[in-house]
């Protein structure tokens, strides 16, 4: 890290990178419906745990444009928890359709039927024990949904606060700083607009950001540059040059498309062969039984099936 950006960084306190922050955000931030801001201010669903719970799922995976058409889609489809809950496996994986990775609509399932029952707890430790709801998904809800006063950290929020603990700071470490850094008031809006910001210093687009801010994060860009290949993403192992996850996508998307929701493997097998590579029926069924596992498919003999 060059002295310029050291100096600038130990001028940026907490206090002073939250007001930068929010300045930003009140006239850069997105406005998005699940988030109360702009026009969704006073969107009930901008303040709903279930609506919430929806967006964060869906963007475990997905980006942002995609989710926007289906997260409205889906609210359209099963308004509250409770009809996610009453709904077969089958529609809500028929619902899920063009997310891909379908073991988060299982989960979904899950929790709406656990909070359907129980209802909605509010702190985060609480909100944790839901199925599929981790950390950061437990604070966001008990922030955006119950006015908590939580810090949030993903992968985004992880990026933004390197320059403050180090990028090779373990989570503890940046959850401590999160916890330091939230501010006494507009903790909602504080949160929401460090998405905003890590999507931005990804980007590489800094433009948009206060002088000071474009100081501390063209430190990082640089840091990313000069790293850039050292730590390679393990590659997935292939199958005739695609990953295992693009067969069950394939798997799943058969099942949707065909009467009843039933195919043979032979029927599975060309589809992989069109739109992947040629694979024998003994793949077919290990894919098959995989899903099985997971609760997406039936296996009977040759034929397999979306769940019910």
């Amino acid at each position: 890290m060059n002295g310029t950006t050291s100096a600038t960084m130990s001028s940026v306190t907490p206090a002073r990178f939250a007001t930068l922050l929010l300045a930003w955000y009140d006239k850069h931030g997105r406005e998005l419906p699940w988030r109360a801001k702009g026009r969704f201010a006073k969107d009930r669903r901008a303040r709903n745990p279930y609506a919430i719970l929806l967006s964060e799922m869906m963007l475990q995976q997905t980006q942002v444009p995609r989710v926007l058409i289906k997260w409205e889609e889906w609210l359209k489809r099963f308004p509250t928890a409770a009809d996610v809950a009453k709904a077969s496996v089958r529609d809500v994986l028929l619902q899920w359709e063009g997310m891909g990775y379908n073991n988060r609509a299982l989960r979904l399932k899950a929790c709406c039927e656990q909070v359907s029952e129980q209802g909605w707890p509010s702190a985060p430790d609480a909100l944790e024990e839901l199925p599929g709801i981790g950390r950061y998904t437990a604070h966001a809800i008990a922030c955006f949904a119950f006015a908590q006063r939580v810090p949030i950290v993903d992968v985004n929020v992880k990026l933004v606060y390197a320059p403050f603990v180090g990028a090779g700071a373990n989570d503890d470490a940046v959850w401590d700083y999160a916890w330091r850094a939230l501010p006494a008031e507009r903790f909602y809006d504080y949160n929401q607009a460090l998405y905003d910001l890590g999507t931005v210093v990804k980007s590489g687009d800094l433009s948009t950001l206060p002088p000071s801010l474009q100081d501390v994060y063209a430190g990082v860009l640089a840091t990313a540059g000069r790293n850039a290949g050292k730590k390679e993403k393990r590659a997935e192992k292939l199958y005739g040059g695609y990953p295992l996850r693009l067969y069950r996508g394939c798997l799943v998307q058969v099942l949707r498309d065909v009467p009843g929701h039933t195919a043979g493997a032979e029927a599975i097998g060309k589809a992989f062969a069109e739109k992947l590579s040629t694979q024998p029926a003994s793949f077919v069924l290990d894919v098959a039984r995989k899903l099985e596992k997971d609760g997406v498919v039936v296996v009977k003999g040759t034929t397999v099936l979306l769940a019910r």
